[in-house]
């Protein structure tokens, strides 16, 4: 399985800590994917403000083409809004197994349109990371809220940041909450678990049409 703590080597870390310029004794808030309206990023950076007085680092990852009038926006907006020393938007990764590694919360911020399933959320439980996420789409029926991670209420920046300042405050927890999710993905979200569940149903369906 490619998103597997255990598969990934420690240089693969350290590569993108160095290239990031992360520092590894301040919390990391991650928000990955392609950057969109729909998915939320400026509902994140909002959000933000709310917990200015806590220790964090921000990290945004996606492509950032500097002509695409979106992420111009998003710029300016951390630069007025004084994001600038929290907030890094770093561009494509072609790392994600190790980058997800690198992050102590994931963000699924998706607000105008839900999300179908929600891969990145999937990813980061893969990988053991807790995840925040909007209460629409795939996310209700993956983040299961306490346990590997909570739901907030969609293009709700005050409850978002006053979701992520209560997770950087209980770091204890953070662990177990993405123990709990790797434990989820496997049961349910693996290729196999699929292939099983699917050739369970269509068995079942045929066991019914055989007694009709």
């Amino acid at each position: 399985m490619l998103f597997d703590p255990q598969r990934v080597e420690e240089t693969r870390i350290t590569s993108l800590t160095d290239r990031w310029g992360i520092k590894k004794e301040i919390p990391v808030l991650m928000l990955p994917g392609r950057i969109s309206r729909n998915k939320g990023h400026d509902v994140f950076l909002e959000s933000l403000l709310e917990v200015k007085k806590e220790c964090f680092q921000a990290i945004i990852v996606g492509d950032c083409q500097e002509d695409n009038g979106f992420i111009i926006e998003l710029r300016e907006y951390i630069k007025s809004s004084g994001l600038e020393k929290t907030v890094k938007l770093v561009g494509h990764c072609n790392d994600m197994p190790a980058a997800y590694l690198l992050a102590d919360v994931i963000i699924s911020a998706s607000s105008r349109k839900p999300e179908a399933f929600g891969r990145t959320t999937i990813e980061a439980m893969a990988m053991g990371k807790p995840v925040i996420a909007t209460a629409h789409g795939g996310s209700t029926e993956t983040v299961i809220h306490g346990e590997n991670g909570w739901l907030v209420m969609p293009e709700s920046p005050e409850q978002m940041g006053k979701q992520i300042a209560a997770a950087l405050r209980n770091k204890e927890t953070l662990g177990q909450m993405g123990k709990n999710g790797m434990k989820l993905v496997r049961e349910c979200f693996t290729t196999e678990s699929m292939c099983d569940s699917t050739l369970s149903l269509y068995q079942e369906l045929l066991q019914e049409r055989h007694f009709r």
